[in-house]
């Protein structure tokens, strides 16, 4: 299981630091790294938006965060879920 490793002022992609999982942009942004490849994805947190209009909820646990809907990674392919801080592919 990971927890939000840091919850930051502002971040952006490729702001994860080595060893970090997750990080929150003020509630706005979930940075995380693709389970298949290591690469650095960023998501937007409700209501926040991303270009194409998509967002995802959190929980709100920092320990061991859920994020609904499911992810589907753009760069690499990888589809599935944050649950209670795991990777779960679909």
């Amino acid at each position: 299981m990971a927890a939000i490793d840091r919850i930051a002022e502002t971040c952006s992609e490729r702001d994860l630091q080595p060893g970090e999982t997750f990080v929150i942009d003020h509630s706005k942004w979930l940075l995380f790294r693709c389970p298949r490849t290591g690469r650095e994805c960023q998501i937007a947190l409700s209501p926040q938006r991303n270009a194409n209009g998509a967002s995802w909820r959190w929980d709100g646990n920092a320990e061991a965060p859920t994020v609904e809907p499911s992810i589907n990674c753009g760069g690499c392919g990888w589809h599935g879920w944050v649950r209670s801080g795991e990777f779960v592919g679909a």
